[in-house]
C-alpha cells in the first residue's frame, strides 16, 4: 500500500515536535526530497495492488496525517450512503454499508473479515488508503520534489496503477475527495462484476 518513497519515512516525521536530527532514517528521507527538489536526481513512484491490513493502515494514517484524516472523512460521507443507491442494492452490494471514516477509527465496529475482503469492498478501500498514503507523501516532502520535476513517473501493481493514475493527475496539487469518491465508485463496480463472474464458475 506505500509507496517506495514513503516507506523510509519514519512515523515520527508527522509528529508536531519532531526534527530531523532525531533519526537517521528521516535524514535519509529529507536529503532524498532536497535532491529530488534541486533536480540533482529523479525518481518514478510505485503503488502495490493488495497485501496489507487496509483499515488497520488508515488508522495510522488518521492519526498521522492531518491532510490523510480530511481526505477519509469527506469521502466516507458519500461512500456511506452507497447502500442507498439503487443499482449497488440492487446487485447486492455493501448490504453491511461502507463507511472508511467508521472502521478506520473504530475498528470495534468493523465488519466480518470475510466482508471486507469480498472484492466490491476490498477494491476501493485499498484505493482510498493508497490516496490518502500519497495526500500523506505530499506534505511530507514529496510535493515540492513532484512540483520540481523530480518525481518523473508513477506506476503500480495490479489495481495500484488506480493510485498511479490519481498521483499523475493530481501532481503538486491537493488530492481531491471528488475525484477519489469517483474513482472508488470505479472500483466498486469492478468488485461487483468481479465477483458475479466468480459466482458464476
Amino acid at each position: 500500500m506505500k509507496t517506495s518513497l514513503e516507506q523510509s519515512v519514519p512515523a515520527q516525521a508527522t509528529n508536531p515536535g519532531w526534527t530531523p536530527a532525531q533519526s537517521a532514517g528521516s535524514r535519509t528521507t529529507e536529503s532524498l526530497c532536497a535532491r529530488l527538489t534541486a533536480g540533482t536526481s529523479r525518481a518514478a513512484v510505485t503503488f502495490a495492488g493488495q497485501g496489507v491490513e487496509v483499515f488497520d493502515e488508515l488508522a495510522t494514517l488518521i492519526e498521522s496525517s492531518p491532510t490523510a484524516r480530511a481526505l477519509v472523512v469527506q469521502v466516507s460521507e458519500v461512500t456511506r450512503r452507497w447502500p442507498n443507491v439503487v443499482d449497488f442494492a440492487r446487485a447486492g452490494a455493501f448490504d453491511q454499508g461502507f463507511d472508511p471514516w467508521l472502521w478506520a477509527s473504530t475498528p470495534a465496529a468493523r465488519p466480518e473479515r470475510a466482508y471486507l475482503a469480498s472484492s466490491p469492498v476490498s477494491q476501493p478501500a485499498i484505493l482510498l488508503c493508497q490516496a490518502a498514503r500519497w495526500a500523506s507523501c505530499l506534505d511530507l516532502g514529496l510535493r515540492a520534489a513532484v512540483a520540481s520535476g523530480g518525481i518523473v513517473a508513477a506506476t503500480g501493481h495490479s489495481q495500484g496503477i488506480m493510485a498511479a493514475v490519481l498521483a499523475a493527475e493530481t501532481g503538486a496539487g491537493a488530492v481531491s475527495p471528488d475525484r477519489v469518491v469517483e474513482m472508488l465508485e470505479w472500483m466498486a463496480w469492478q468488485g461487483v462484476h468481479m465477483a458475479a463472474s466468480y459466482r458464476r464458475l
